[in-house]
C-alpha cells in the first residue's frame, strides 16, 4: 500500500457505545455489536484521548552500568466527554443503581444520585472512527471502568458534560484493548 494522503487517519468523526462486562466484543472493526451495546450520544469536539504509561525500572549492575529495563506498570485510559443529556450517559457516569428513569407526558424523567456508587462497574466500551476516506479503526475495551469524572462546567458558552475517564482493566488475556483497523482499497 503506498503513502498516500486518503491513508493519513485524521480521527475526524465517531461514534462510542458501552455495554455490561461480558458481553460479546466484536473482532474486526466492521462486525455488526451485539445489542447490548449503547450509543453514548453526542461527544464533545475534543473527542476521545486514549492514553497509555508505561512505569519501568533500571536493573544495574556492580559498577553501576544499566543491564536491563523492565516494565513495571502499564496503565492504559480512554477518556471524552458525553455532552448528551441521556440515560446511557448518566448511568455510565453515576452507575445503574444511582439513576432512575421514567416516563412523564411523553418526556423522559431522569434522577441521578451523586455519589452512592463508590466503585464503578467494569464495562466494555467500543469506540469507532472514521480516520480518513478509506480507513474506519475500531478500540475495544472488555473490562473498563470509570476512574476519574471531570467538572461539570456551565458557563453558557460551552456544551455541558463531564469528562469520564475509563481505566482499561486487563482481561483474561492480559489485553486491556484491542484495536482493529479496516481499510478500503483506494
Amino acid at each position: 500500500m503506498s503513502n498516500v494522503s486518503s491513508n493519513v487517519g485524521v480521527g475526524s468523526a465517531g461514534v462510542i457505545y458501552i455495554a455490561p462486562k461480558g458481553t460479546a466484543l466484536p473482532t474486526d472493526a466492521t462486525a455488526a455489536l451485539d445489542e447490548a451495546f449503547k450509543e453514548f450520544g453526542f461527544i464533545s469536539e475534543d473527542g476521545v484521548t486514549i492514553s497509555e504509561d508505561t512505569d519501568s525500572e533500571s536493573i544495574s549492575s556492580w559498577g553501576g552500568k544499566t543491564v536491563r529495563v523492565e516494565s513495571t506498570k502499564y496503565t492504559e485510559t480512554v477518556a471524552f466527554t458525553p455532552i448528551e443529556c441521556n440515560e446511557v450517559v448518566a448511568k455510565a457516569t453515576y452507575g445503574d443503581d444511582a439513576v432512575t428513569v421514567s416516563q412523564k407526558d411523553g418526556g423522559t424523567l431522569i434522577a441521578t444520585k451523586h455519589g452512592i456508587t463508590k466503585t464503578m462497574p467494569a464495562v466494555c466500551v467500543v469506540i469507532d472512527t472514521v480516520e480518513s476516506e478509506t480507513t474506519k479503526k475500531r478500540y475495544c475495551a472488555g473490562n473498563a471502568q470509570v476512574t476519574e469524572r471531570g467538572d461539570l462546567e456551565m458557563d453558557g458558552t460551552s456544551a455541558v458534560g463531564r469528562e469520564l475517564t475509563y481505566t482499561c482493566n486487563a482481561d483474561a488475556e492480559g489485553v486491556t484493548m484491542y484495536e482493529y483497523a479496516y481499510i478500503v482499497k483506494a
